[in-house]
């Protein structure tokens, strides 16, 4: 158990490195439906079955110790900073 705590930190570096890769690799049309997912969710604070949470099932595989919501809140970050360049390196 103790060195689970010690590589804890490269296991979250790990875990963002994969989900931006993901995030990264979306299509437009991916991105825009996933836009959606988030602004629903930030309207009724309901995550909607969709790409949202598919991609945080996958992340969160084997991980007991990363909570649900800090899941959510991380790849949805990660999806409005891939919007956000990709609109200013257009």
């Amino acid at each position: 158990m103790d060195n689970i705590y010690n590589n804890w930190p490269i296991i979250v570096e790990r875990k963002c490195i994969i989900m931006n890769e993901k995030i990264m690799a979306m299509s437009d049309e991916d991105l825009k439906t996933a836009f959606e997912e988030f602004s629903a969710h930030e309207r009724t604070q309901v995550l909607q079955d969709g790409i949202i949470r598919d991609l945080i099932k996958e992340i969160s595989k084997n991980d007991k110790f990363t909570s649900y919501g800090v899941l959510i809140i991380s790849v949805e970050y990660a999806l409005l900073k891939e919007m956000a360049r990709r609109f200013y390196m257009s």
